[in-house]
């Protein structure tokens, strides 16, 4: 048996699947198998896949049907071949340092925790949303510090692989964009009160090819659809997103209504090239909180 079993999920992404599984050839750690999610892919990821023999055991997963069903659900294929004490999540879009599993390990040994490791965007100098996300969530905390468990993301996370069995994986109704970490890291809190570490040595490196435009459009989806769900679903945590900005029967909430304007996000977002480099993360910020708003006051999914 393992001591990790690493889940991948991966969708229509082969090149990047390759340079993810060149980076485990290389880890320090060598104690671990791949279980790999496929969620419909319809490139070579397959073709790839059937003539790859790294040097470390993998498993190929996917769905009966054959499509695409989103993030949880296909890192819920996983579910039933876990024989390992520890699981890492990590995206295909992840080059992990060599040092990476290692460090996840160390922190594990020592204390039962989720250990949440760096993400760091190879492209902010040319990609304002990677800039934007280097500067949010767990990366306004210290290595080693325990962060607020909505701050927990899967592109690099590790913890014990029981409580994922336990917990019957992650939420499979939320289909759609953004969320899905943030409901598995409240329902594990909720019922086991894991600490959430940010594990800043245990790192991997990525590409943002995601736009800005994009990026904000995914924001006002989710505000209209997970958001929601969420809201209904751990109704005792108001903080997350924001939330008392968003609901107009509270007397910030009418006030947010008024600060925060798709029409104006739109214009800032045109212009955010011309704004002194300075303000653009505050500006981004201001576009994702008014997205968001709007999607979640305006919007049906």
């Amino acid at each position: 048996m393992a001591v990790f079993d690493i889940i991948i999920p991966t969708y229509n992404n082969c090149a990047e699947l390759r340079k993810c599984l060149l980076t485990l050839e290389h880890q320090i750690f060598t104690d671990f198998r791949v279980l790999i999610c496929i969620d419909g892919s319809t490139d070579d990821t397959l073709y790839f896949l059937k003539d790859y023999h790294p040097i470390f055991q993998i498993k190929i997963l996917q769905h009966d049907d054959g499509k695409n069903h989103g993030r949880n659900p296909a890192r819920n294929l996983a579910l039933p071949h876990i024989a390992s004490e520890f699981i890492l999540f990590i995206d295909s879009d992840i080059e992990l340092r060599s040092d990476c599993l290692q460090r996840h390990y160390e922190l594990l040994s020592k204390r039962d925790c989720i250990s949440v490791g760096d993400v760091r965007y190879i492209n902010t100098d040319t990609n304002i949303w990677a800039e934007y996300l280097q500067t949010r969530g767990k990366n306004k905390y210290r290595d080693g510090d325990e962060i607020p468990p909505q701050y927990l993301i899967t592109q690099n996370a590790a913890h014990r692989a029981r409580y994922f069995i336990e917990a019957g994986g992650q939420d499979a109704s939320m289909t759609l964009y953004g969320g899905g970490d943030t409901e598995y890291a409240l329902r594990l809190f909720r019922h086991y009160h894991l600490p959430t570490i940010f594990n800043e040595c245990a790192a991997g490196d990525s590409a943002m090819n995601k736009t800005l435009s994009e990026a904000l459009s995914q924001m006002e989806r989710f505000g209209a659809s997970n958001l929601k769900y969420l809201t209904k679903k751990y109704p005792e945590n108001k903080d997350i997103f924001g939330l008392i900005y968003l609901q107009k029967t509270t007397f910030i909430g009418k006030a947010a209504s008024l600060l925060f304007n798709k029409k104006l996000s739109l214009s800032i977002e045109k212009y955010i090239r011309l704004f002194p480099r300075k303000l653009q993360k505050y500006a981004v910020h201001y576009c994702v909180a008014a997205r968001i708003h709007y999607g979640y006051n305006h919007t049906d999914i």
